[in-house]
């Protein structure tokens, strides 16, 4: 029998005591009393999956901002979501916006932590609601779902190919356009799986909560990037203008260029909005 796990009080040791180093042992920390005054462990296993997945769903997979690093992400995202708001050429100047997003984030951490957690659960639950619709509106494209009827499948793989020439052609440019790809890959895996593990300080019951919010984060985060990656070079080309360009929000979004090229009206600004909710809650999870 494992010492550590014994029920037996300790020598010198009271039944108040001992209940508590068991309670410890057994990783239930928020039932241990008045240890610690400060940390609230408030936090369950649903508001940290959504948490790390809020974080990874953001400029990455809507947009593809890989030139920002870590160290500016906060602000970073508070930029690209001003930037993607011009998409409805407001009469507000781009500073009003800055300030409003910054603050709304600020608040939002500066709340009890249940609040919070459960501000970026349902802020996070829109975002995966709106990825799952984008790969339903794939589907439906893959099989003639368009207004003409004409079924896409793999044509784009076909023509004009899932790589463009980069530098040369041949293999050294496929490997130079897999390096370049893998710029934008790194920084959307980078920066989020991590957040499981520092919400774990305001978590119940972490040992148990930690490993089981993991494991389901790891299979969304696979239907989210793995099958949204390949479902983008379903619906567009990969030589199109509008992917190569460097504008910002849902123009350069291949989501946004698919339903447009789909010819389905109205969608465009559905999306700006999913990616406007995409990095605002990526910069209040970062934060």
């Amino acid at each position: 029998m494992n010492p550590l796990s014994s029920s037996k009080p300790i020598k010198g040791t009271s039944p108040n005591e001992t209940t508590s180093t068991s309670s410890v042992m057994r990783g239930e920390v928020d039932s241990t009393p008045n240890q610690n005054t400060e940390t609230k462990r408030g936090l369950i296993s649903r508001h940290a999956q959504m948490i790390a997945l809020g974080g990874t769903i953001g400029t990455g997979l809507c947009v593809g901002s890989g030139q920002y690093i870590f160290a500016i992400t906060v602000p970073g995202e508070i930029n690209v979501t001003a930037l993607i708001i011009d998409y409805w050429n407001p009469p507000v100047h781009n500073a009003v916006w800055l300030t409003i997003v910054g603050a709304v984030i600020i608040l939002c951490n500066c709340l009890p932590v249940r609040v919070y957690g459960e501000t970026e659960f349902w802020h996070a639950s829109t975002k995966v609601i709106g990825i799952l619709g984008l790969l339903i509106m794939a589907v439906v494209l893959f099989f003639g779902g368009r207004p003409n009827h004409d079924p896409l499948y793999l044509r784009y793989w076909g023509n004009p190919g899932p790589v463009n020439a980069c530098l040369v052609e041949g293999a050294v440019d496929n490997l130079a356009a897999f390096i370049g790809c893998t710029t934008f890959s790194v920084y959307a895996f980078g920066f989020a799986s991590e957040l499981l593990v520092i919400t774990g300080g305001e978590m119940e019951s972490p040992r148990r909560n930690i490993p089981k919010a993991t494991m389901r984060y790891f299979y969304r985060l696979i239907t989210f990037y793995i099958l949204g990656a390949f479902v983008i070079g379903i619906i567009v080309p990969s030589n199109n203008n509008d992917l190569l360009s460097p504008g910002s929000g849902a123009a350069a979004s291949p989501w946004a260029i698919g339903a447009r090229d789909a010819g389905i009206k109205a969608l465009d600004s559905a999306i700006n909005a999913v990616i406007v909710l995409s990095v605002w809650s990526a910069g209040n999870s970062y934060l």
